[in-house]
């Protein structure tokens, strides 16, 4: 409240409004427009240092899903199980999958950031299931900016292969 300045007599909107409002701006990639805006605003007035980079990933788990092997077969082949409710259909993650880290699997996707080193503020990020490899990820970070610049990297990017 103290945040927005409003007080216990302002109507807000609910969370389903700023869901809702949040999947039309992923439809047509305005999320990402918006960011490179902001990003670049911030470049602007001097906010943003841009002498380097850090790059890493984080895995973000998702809820492990108990399906049936033939249902897992169906949702390898891009389609839910025919039998499966809509509510069983909305609740159900079939994009996440599987990785390990230190020999301990995860459920999830990894979101893969790059930073300003010395502001240490977000300015690309790029999210990916967790199976993807590290590196594959490094080049949708990268930007003609990022030319000769200093560029730090967590263990799992394998800079000679990109």
């Amino acid at each position: 409240m103290w945040f927005l300045d409003l007080t216990l007599d302002d109507v807000v909107t609910d969370s389903n409004s700023v869901w809702n409002f949040r999947e039309i701006l992923k439809k047509d990639k305005s999320k990402e427009l918006l960011f490179e805006a902001f990003v670049d605003s911030l470049r602007q007035r001097g906010i943003v240092a841009n002498k380097g980079s850090i790059v890493d990933t984080a895995i973000v788990k998702a809820p492990i899903q108990r399906n049936k092997r033939v249902e897992n077969d169906d949702i390898k082949q891009g389609k839910p199980p025919d039998h499966w409710s809509d509510k069983k259909k909305s609740h159900s993650d079939t994009d996440a999958n599987w990785t390990a880290k230190h020999g301990k699997p995860y459920f999830g996707y990894k979101n893969h950031i790059k930073i300003d080193r010395k502001t240490k503020i977000i300015t690309r990020t790029f999210t990916t299931i967790a199976s993807t490899s590290d590196s594959k990820a490094f080049v949708p970070l990268l930007k003609e900016e990022d030319i000769g610049k200093m560029m730090h990297m967590g263990s799992g990017y394998d800079y000679e292969s990109v």
